[in-house]
């Protein structure tokens, strides 16, 4: 974040003048102290807000505004003043959000400095109730310390004085009292602070334990859809209501919960907007085909010359691989070792450490209770922990042993060798990694060097005493000779080391050109692929924004003549003949949401090449025209010209329209309280079965899972950005399920069953506990043992996570203690003024 004091920083020696510049902005503007300058609004005495011992109207408002003001202008008259006479910024020794509080900023608006002046006046009433008090010596210190310390009481007046047409007494009230507000009110918010930044040995131990305590479940599935013949017919006051609550709402909406994306539970009844695309679609690998036989002798010899140093360098173990004949059974064998090495590589060797469910979930469109409220936040700058390492470099062999038993025997090198062709993804990230083993090599060898070098003035040290300082001339002059023997016997081994590389550069081995021939070819091809796909479709691009602008001239030629605008030309919307001249294909998406449009399409999640700032999907909805034309490019190199055909706005039906839809969602969602309802009676009755969890279910009709896999409350999972993310663990089987089912299943006794609806309340859960990995005196033993495991890079974001989680307690805590409230009528007054102006 910026200091405030950036400003002075940059101009300390250009602020020579800043006291005359605010003179002259007092004297044109007038004095923040005249009341009258402004004037009162009508309702000046309405009340503005109320707190637990105080109330502010809108008079009072008024002038703490003004009296702000005023403090903030004092404020960098004062840190002008102290740079003019010598301080720097670095001598203000103010904590950096106290002085964001003093000096306000530029682009504070009016309502936030509204509502900070009002929080300001609120903390400062509870701050006097709690005993806390800021004494005159205090504000005299910050005053100081605004003016670098270099400032009299003279030069403070003076300050004043300017501020205030000449009044420094009366300025001198309103800045001391403003200060006095502010600092209390600092004080008493800050003295949270370190409750808020301590986490608590029992909040590591819940977050310990939620991420490794891991239970499997008996359980059985009420399924909502089985009951919606059982549930009741609406009675048309009840349908009338469903569809005033949800008619806005769009359908298939989809909700963030615990880190994950989930089906909402609410309906929707609004058609959302839908788009309709054709497009031309140059595919690379179609092109690369066909520029196969123009791919000359020359140009394949030349780029085996320029590219055979790495990507054709033999390695010594492909000439020593053999491929003896194993018999069926080794095989299985093997495969079981095999699958039993991953299970124990996949196991983590202990433990991670993390997170208490985190807060403030935030659903894409709806709220979905207190799901909502169980966000799992990314942890930015999480580097690469060591189990996801162990595995994907377990996983490399494997994969390597499976392509080489898939591959043909008479295929030749390509039977052998890995393509050297890959994407540029993967083969940046194999060249790294190669530089870095190498890396690592040179450091070992330097570091042994140094070592060695070190020992041996050990030993020199040992066995020879320094000459004294009158000796110390000669006996440099003695070993001169010697030194000079010395570095000529280094450079000697230095040049022999370089012959030495020389010969091991001539002894590199590469593949001939024959085995490689074939792979050089279908590289060469498909680079031409790349380079003419997208010159064929930028000139079509350039064909139909030609078309595009005559269509646009003869629609405003149409406008003026208050005339219907023309339909899109053919040449618009029929792309088959484009598609024929340039050698590429015409295809024409339905219509689609935007949703659909990225999720499902490749041509929705291509990108514009040149800006690379959105999709097709994000410019299909945002600024592209019907008609308009559109270039993007898709990661492999496949190129779209898309063309917008149609687009149906978003509508809210009448009711008459979507009756059907309304009766069938109500008689759905009073399904899923009968399915719930169904689900607590067969969780009563298990205790007194006399047969097991299984079999009761099974006789009742529903599907069973005997056992699902062993799982934690939370777990680990990559986000977009590829950074670690906290989320809600997947329990297989169980579809959807959320923070309230978690909660209820962890604190399950061995011989308690619960029942439990999912997210999107499409099917209830009746589970009882099969298994825990650990007891709980287990749990706590290795907790205390081991703690948080501080080298996973994922750590620091669970802990981050815990403390804006107590410090958002805390904040509630004062909210509630200050029982804080604004004045509806006055604010809604407040947004009609702000709108106006």
């Amino acid at each position: 974040m910026a200091s405030p004091f950036t400003f002075f920083r940059k101009r300390q020696k250009a602020l020579l003048a800043i006291a005359t510049v605010f003179i002259v902005f007092i004297f044109v503007v007038g004095s923040a102290l005249d009341p009258g300058q402004s004037g009162r609004s009508d309702g000046s005495g309405q009340q503005v807000a109320t707190w637990n011992g105080g109330e502010v109207n809108a008079g009072q408002l008024e002038n703490l505004l003004r009296n702000r003001r005023l403090t903030a202008m004092f404020t960098q008259m004062m840190i002008g003043a102290g740079i003019q006479a010598g301080g720097t910024v670095e001598e203000l020794q103010l904590p950096q959000d106290l002085a964001n509080q003093l000096l306000l900023g530029e682009r504070i608006t009016q309502a936030e400095l509204e509502r900070l002046v009002l929080t300001t006046q609120a903390y400062s009433d509870a701050a006097e109730q709690a005993g806390i008090r800021v004494d005159s010596d205090v504000i005299n210190e910050v005053i100081n310390r605004l003016g670098s310390e270099r400032l009299n009481s003279s030069d403070v007046r003076n300050v004043l004085a300017t501020i205030s047409r000449g009044d420094a007494q009366a300025a001198e009230g309103v800045v001391f009292s403003t200060l006095r507000r502010v600092l209390q009110a600092y004080i008493y918010q800050n003295s949270y602070g370190d409750a808020a930044a301590t986490i608590l040995p029992a909040q590591q131990w819940d977050a310990w334990r939620r991420i490794n305590e891991q239970i499997s479940l008996q359980a059985a599935i009420v399924p909502t859809a089985s009951l919606v013949t059982e549930s009741p017919q609406p009675t048309d006051q009840q349908v009338t209501e469903y569809y005033e609550q949800y008619k806005d709402v769009e359908p298939d909406q989809m909700v963030r919960v615990g880190g994950r994306i989930m089906p909402s539970p609410n309906p929707g009844f609004a058609k959302p907007r839908k788009v309709k695309l054709a497009f031309l679609h140059g595919s690379v690998t179609d092109w690369t085909e066909k520029l196969l036989p123009e791919v000359t002798e020359q140009e394949i010899s030349d780029y085996y010359e320029v590219n055979k140093n790495p990507q054709f360098i033999k390695d010594e173990a492909d000439d020593e691989v053999e491929f003896p004949e194993s018999d069926p059974d080794d095989d299985v064998e093997a495969d079981e070792a095999t699958e039993s090495d991953d299970e124990e590589a996949a196991a983590p060797a202990e433990p991670a450490a993390d997170d208490a469910e985190p807060a403030d979930d935030e659903p894409m469109r709806e709220e979905v209770g207190d799901d909502e409220e169980d966000v799992a936040e990314s942890t930015e700058e999480a580097a690469e922990a060591d189990e996801p390492a162990a595995d994907s470099e377990a996983a490399e062999p494997t994969a390597e042993s499976e392509a080489t038993e898939d591959a043909d025997d008479d295929e030749g090198a390509s039977a052998t060798r890995p393509s050297p062709f890959r994407l540029a993804a993967f083969q940046a990230e194999g060249e790294s990694r190669y530089d870095e083993e190498v890396g690592d090599d040179d450091e070992s060898a330097a570091e042994s060097d140094d070592a060695s070098d070190a020992d041996a003035a050990e030993t020199a040290g040992d066995d020879e005493e320094m000459p004294a300082d009158d000796e110390a001339a000669p006996a440099d002059d003695e070993t001169g000779d010697d030194a000079m023997s010395d570095e000529d016997a280094a450079a000697d081994e230095v040049a022999t080391s370089d012959e030495d590389a020389e010969g091991e550069e001539d002894e590199v081995e590469y593949y001939p050109l024959d085995e490689v021939r074939d792979e050089i070819r279908r590289e060469v091809a498909r680079v031409k692929a790349i380079e003419r796909v997208q010159s064929e479709l930028r000139n079509a691009y350039e064909t139909l924004r030609t078309q595009y602008s005559k269509h646009r001239r003869a629609v405003a030629t149409a406008m003026e003549e208050e005339q219907d605008a023309p339909e899109l030309p053919a040449e618009l919307t029929n792309l088959e003949p484009l598609a024929e001249r340039y050698g590429v294909t015409a295809e024409t998406t339905p219509e689609l949401t935007q949703r659909e449009l990225y999720q499902d399409t490749m041509v929705g999640q291509a990108i514009e090449p040149d800006r690379r700032a959105e999709v097709v999907a994000q410019a299909a909805f945002s600024h592209l025209e019907v008609g308009e034309p559109y270039f993007a490019v898709e990661a492999m190199g496949d190129c779209y010209l898309v063309v917008k055909v149609k687009d149906t706005p978003r509508e809210v039906p009448e009711l008459e329209d979507v009756r059907d839809q309304v009766v069938a969602a109500w008689r759905e969602n009073e399904a899923a309280e009968l399915a719930l309802k169904k689900a607590e009676e067969l969780a009563g009755k298990v205790a007194d079965a006399d047969r097991s969890f299984a079999e009761l279910m099974a006789d009742a009709g529903y599907r069973v899972i005997p056992q699902t896999d062993p799982f934690s409350w939370m777990s680990f999972g990559l986000a977009a950005d590829d950074s670690y993310q906290l989320q809600i663990s997947d329990v297989p089987g169980l579809d959807n399920v959320g923070s309230e089912f978690m909660e209820k299943v962890f604190s399950l006794k061995d011989d308690e069953t619960a029942a439990i609806m999912n997210i999107d309340r499409s099917a209830a859960y009746v589970v009882k506990i099969h298994s825990r990995e650990q007891t709980s005196d287990e749990l706590r033993e290795a907790f205390l043992r081991t703690g948080w495991n501080t080298r996973d890079p994922r750590i620091g974001g669970v802990l981050q996570m815990l403390q804006r989680s107590s410090t958002q307690e805390l904040i509630r805590g004062l909210s509630e203690r200050l029982q804080f409230q604004l004045n509806e009528e006055w604010r809604d007054r407040r947004l009609e003024q702000m709108q106006e102006q």
